[in-house]
């Protein structure tokens, strides 16, 4: 498929999986994954740059407190905000609410201009939390900013809040790209939600 938006508009059946091929696709729609859809590419040719500045690149919504099991994977990617440290089109890559056991894994994130990869529970605070999420063996770079006109506050390369026993290993952080007092967080709590 041309881009990974109508691959995710198109494949939804639970237990799909989303090849995406060598080379470069560019996105400038928000790509909705459904839950049981996992996405696989093979390595860092397989190349998602995102055009898309309203929000998180890849989203992975469900019902708060609905308990739903995403039984899925995002691995083997490269995903790019920008194609330069200085040139962040793409607001933030992967956002996943309310969905247990999604594992992200082997994927390059770079360039991104607020947050790289957030996992949030839903709701303040959620009434059952999602269970089972991983995130490891990622390499993040250039994806997290400080709050403009705050020196403070900021956000994170991965966002986490409002989920119970998530593993986080073998990532590589980093954020050190921009102005003095301009890159965010490595790993922020989403303090609001807690994590379990």
């Amino acid at each position: 498929m041309e881009t990974l938006y109508k691959a995710c508009s198109t494949v939804t059946k639970s237990g799909s999986t989303i090849h995406v091929n060598a080379g470069t696709y560019t996105e400038t729609q928000q790509c909705q994954l459904a839950a049981g859809v996992s996405i696989e590419g093979v390595g860092v040719t397989s190349i998602i740059h995102s055009y898309y500045s309203s929000g998180n690149l890849i989203d992975l919504y469900s019902t708060p407190n609905a308990g739903t099991n995403g039984n899925q994977s995002i691995s083997y990617l490269q995903i790019e905000g920008g194609t330069t440290i200085t040139d962040l089109v793409g607001y933030s890559a992967i956002k996943v609410t309310a969905r247990s056991n999604v594992d992200i894994h082997h994927c390059t994130i770079q360039n991104f201009a607020v947050e790289g990869v957030i996992f949030y529970g839903g709701g303040e605070p959620p009434s059952l939390y999602p269970v089972g999420d991983k995130f490891h063996d990622n390499i993040l770079t250039n994806c997290a900013r400080m709050t403009p006109g705050d020196g403070n506050s900021g956000e994170g390369a991965l966002c986490i809040g409002g989920t119970q026993g998530m593993l986080v290993y073998n990532n590589t952080i980093r954020n050190n790209q921009r102005p003095k007092f301009s890159d965010g967080y490595g790993i922020k709590i989403l303090w609001e939600l807690g994590i379990k």
